[in-house]
């Protein structure tokens, strides 16, 4: 009986070291025992690229509020009494619009670039002003025009990287730079005024390719014109439709 004992106790122990030997990542001599791991999932490489674009857009341009000089020969032109006098004046107008930029893009995350851009929008422009006695004068330009030429520097943020995201190909830029053009009307031309340019947009480009992207976007932008010490500024918004390589 006790031989049935001490057998059965041997072997419960050697059962209960075998399965101390599996669970155990170490067995007794040290060495370690084999295990099945999951293999770590493959980071997704994000290049640099060479970096252009092409927009062609319509524009709808505007000059809420403008305050000028009229000397004694505009003046008569236009049919007032006086020689000389001040006058506010607003412009709204619409047209078309096309810029080009080329630079570089950044672990396909951030794109800076070089641009260039012009638009030119025709409306009607309107000027009023009160004589001496208070009595309103007013006239209108119909062919008023806004001409602008003009170039600097840019990025733009693509946010959302991964091309399984719903928002793959969202974007938002910001534009700086310098601009030639202003307000035409009557017997004035404003498009040699140097000017600076700030402009805001945002958009959604989609593949046609491994590189190539079609995209939509709207654009906002302010130009500070100096024209003849006369101070105004120039509003515009844009729908653009552009091809892009990145």
């Amino acid at each position: 009986m006790k031989k049935i004992v001490s057998l059965a106790l041997w072997l419960c122990a050697s059962a209960f070291a075998d399965i101390i030997y599996v669970v155990s990542p170490n067995s007794d001599d040290g060495s370690t025992a084999p295990s099945v791991s999951t293999p770590a999932p493959k980071q997704q490489g994000y290049r640099s690229s060479f970096f252009m674009s092409f927009d062609l857009g319509c524009v709808i341009t505007f000059v809420p509020d403008r305050e000028e000089h009229w000397g004694s020969g505009d003046a008569y032109d236009l049919g007032f009494e006086r020689k000389e006098f001040y006058s506010n004046g607003s412009y709204f107008g619409y047209g078309a619009s096309i810029e080009a930029k080329m630079g570089v893009l950044i672990k396909q995350l951030v794109a800076v670039y070089a641009v260039a851009g012009a638009f030119e929008s025709e409306g009607t422009y309107e000027i009023e002003s009160s004589d001496s006695v208070g009595v309103l004068q007013k006239h209108t330009f119909n062919q008023a025009t806004s001409k602008h030429f003009y170039g600097g520097v840019g990025a733009t943020i693509y946010p959302f990287r991964e091309e399984s995201h719903v928002m793959n190909g969202f974007y938002s830029g910001v534009l700086l730079g310098l601009d030639l053009g202003g307000l035409s009307y009557g017997n004035r031309d404003g498009v040699g005024s140097i000017n600076t340019h700030l402009q805001i947009e945002v958009g959604k480009e989609f593949d046609v390719g491994k590189r190539w992207k079609l995209g939509i976007g709207l654009a906002g932008a302010v130009f500070s014109v100096i024209d003849g010490g006369e101070y105004y500024k120039n509003y515009f918004v844009q729908l653009a439709f552009h091809v892009t390589r990145r």
